[in-house]
């Protein structure tokens, strides 16, 4: 039984691995931040908003509107060319300076980061995409890791491997399971009381 319970933890912990894995191939291969349940990951690029959130981190987000913004929140938001260090398209992560306010019907809002000495051009509601949440310390270090030239198929190979040799692990445990008899049911073999084999017409 013990073995079986490790079996399926180890099984579980390789393809959480594997999960994060992929979620950094995603954001590495198409540039965006994978999202699921509503909520994103971000890779940070660059220092603007240390110390709070260095250069290299990951961090979570909550997918928000504009509307549940409020001062004081540290917010991604769509660069829309206006930040000119940064290309347009990019994910900014800035703090909220400003309280949030409405021109004709479209919320404005004023982004700065931390170790930044002026704000960011004032964005609009639409630019708004989440709000973080936490730093992501594990993900942060697969991040550093799979960055690296090497360091993405260093990693992958053996937990690819470790996956299989789990997985063929508890596939022929089931299938020994199931060629045994169960408790209590009578053993029967290929020969008759009289020791000859059976035959069959």
């Amino acid at each position: 039984m013990g073995r079986k319970i490790w079996r399926v933890i180890s099984t579980l912990l390789v393809i959480a691995v594997l999960a994060m894995l992929a979620t950094v191939f995603i954001q590495r291969i198409t540039g965006r931040e994978p999202t699921l349940f509503g909520y994103r990951i971000n890779y940070i690029r660059t220092g603007s908003m240390e110390p709070t959130i260095k250069e290299g981190d990951v961090i979570l987000c909550r997918n928000v509107t504009a509307e549940a913004v409020a001062k004081g929140d540290i917010i991604t938001y769509t660069n829309d060319g206006r930040l000119t260090t940064l290309p347009e398209g990019q994910t900014v992560c800035h703090r909220v300076v400003e309280e949030p306010y409405t021109v004709d019907g479209e919320i404005r809002l004023t982004t700065q980061g931390d170790a930044n000495g002026s704000p960011d051009p004032e964005i609009t509601g639409a630019q708004v995409i989440g709000r973080f949440v936490k730093k992501l310390t594990i993900m942060t270090l697969f991040y550093k890791v799979f960055l690296t030239k090497w360091g993405f198929l260093i990693v992958i190979i053996p937990l690819a491997l470790m996956l299989v040799v789990e997985l063929y692990g508890l596939t022929h445990s089931k299938d020994k399971q199931q060629g045994e008899p169960n408790e209590g049911e009578p053993q029967y073999n290929n020969k008759d009381k009289t020791g000859e084999a059976d035959e069959t017409v």
